[in-house]
């Protein structure tokens, strides 16, 4: 499964990188005008036609070796003292998180990380999977296996506007239009968004309480790449239950409504 349970002291480490991933994203996102046609149900049914496909994982960034290896030695610093690193999100100026030497990397090297991500690393597809979409009524399901099962629990209810992950109702909040291809996907976009979290605000969430901290994030976007015409997909999950229950999953695929078509029989 793509969820795996983290042990407590690795908590503070990851939701630090979450608010630096946040922040970042915040940059790269805005909600713009009306990024699909009018007709809501009729998008979605062109992005997501019925039938098998054969699909691109991207469940990597093009991250330098370098920049990996910082990378590395700085969450494995902060799972060292997660106590300081609540203090530190908290205390922080948001969207602003400045040098500190507990980094256990040197400025110089946080800027040259910093740098790296400014210039939007692309994702990169690291292996190609089947994926069925079928349909009953208004209602879009899917069915796949090893990483895409992740989908099997999914399902687009058109006609309510929601999409659904095992029994979890997330609420249609955003039309995205993208007009610079400088992301993540490589190119200008379009997208829904659906999104679920507990507490709604997230910025709610006290981490200063770790023992009885819970949260929940799920969120799904509905892409349109515009250069290259392809659909994607991408999911994320991020739950903690009272500071011990840790689950964070993401999944990310694209594939071209017709020329990645299976032919069946």
């Amino acid at each position: 499964m793509f969820l795996r349970p983290q042990a407590l002291i690795q908590i503070a480490a990851i939701l630090f990188l979450l608010f630096l991933g946040a922040c970042t994203a915040a940059n790269k996102e805005a909600s713009g005008p009306p990024a699909f046609e009018a007709d809501y149900a009729t998008t979605l049914h062109q992005l997501l036609p019925e039938g098998h496909f054969e699909v691109e994982v991207m469940d990597s960034l093009s991250v330098a070796p370098r920049i990996d290896s910082l990378m590395r030695s700085f969450q494995a610093n902060l799972a060292k003292n997660p106590q300081w690193a609540v203090d530190y999100v908290t205390s922080a100026e948001k969207g602003k998180l400045p040098y500190d030497p507990q980094f256990g990397i040197t400025e110089a090297e946080y800027q040259e990380v910093q740098a790296y991500f400014d210039s939007k690393p692309k994702l990169i597809a690291t292996s190609r999977e089947n994926l069925e979409i079928f349909k009953f009524g208004s209602t879009i399901r899917f069915k796949g296996s090893g990483k895409l099962g992740l989908f099997n629990a999914l399902e687009l209810k058109v006609a309510d506007q929601l999409a659904v992950w095992d029994k979890t109702s997330m609420l249609l909040r955003d039309t995205l239009n993208i007009t610079k291809g400088d992301n993540a996907y490589g190119s200008t976009w379009k997208a829904y968004k659906w999104r679920y979290s507990l507490p709604e605000n997230l910025e709610e969430v006290n981490l200063n309480a770790l023992e009885s901290l819970s949260l929940q994030l799920y969120e799904l976007k509905l892409v349109y790449l515009e250069a290259t015409e392809k659909t994607v997909l991408h999911f994320r999950i991020r739950i903690i239950d009272d500071g011990v229950k840790y689950a964070d999953g993401e999944l990310v695929i694209q594939f071209h409504p017709e020329q990645d078509r299976q032919l069946e029989g």
